[in-house]
C-alpha cells in the first residue's frame, strides 16, 4: 500500500507508477508551501495521519508494508515520526523524491519494526 500525504506540493499518480500496489491520497485542497501555521493545525495533521497508518491494517487484512510518500513541512513529518511503533503499525517505509531520476522516489528508510533503519533502494 502507498500513501502519498500531498500538503506543500500534489503528489501525482504518475509520480507513483513505480509502486505496483493500491494508492491511497492524503491531502489538502490546495497545496501550498508553508500551509501549516498553527500548532491546533499540527496536531489535527498527525492525528489524521497517525490514525490511518493505525486503522489502515484493519482494512487491509493482508497489509504487510506502508510505502510513504510526503511532501510537506519538516514539523508534520516530525511529529509523525515521534508516534512511529512496532506493536500497532505494519513496517513503513519513507521515500525520498528526485525529480530528474528515473524513478521519483529511488531510495526509502525503514521507520520502524525489525528493519528500523534500513536503507532500501530500488
Amino acid at each position: 500500500m502507498v500513501i502519498a500525504i500531498s500538503l506543500t506540493q500534489q503528489i501525482l499518480d504518475a509520480d507513483l507508477n513505480q509502486f505496483s500496489c493500491p494508492i491511497i491520497h492524503l491531502a489538502v485542497s490546495q497545496p501550498n508551501d508553508n500551509i501549516i501555521k498553527y500548532t491546533d493545525q499540527l496536531e489535527t495533521y498527525t492525528q489524521t495521519i497517525y490514525q490511518l497508518l493505525i486503522n489502515i491494517p484493519n482494512d487491509f487484512s493482508s497489509l504487510k508494508k506502508v510505502h510513504l510518500v510526503y511532501s510537506g513541512q519538516s514539523c508534520l513529518a516530525f511529529e509523525v515520526g515521534k508516534l512511529m511503533n512496532d506493536q500497532q503499525m505494519v513496517e513503513i517505509t519513507c521515500y525520498h523524491y528526485m525529480r530528474q531520476n528515473n524513478l521519483s522516489y529511488p531510495w526509502g528508510i525503514v521507520l520502524n519494526g525489525n528493519r528500523k533503519g534500513t536503507y532500501i533502494e530500488i
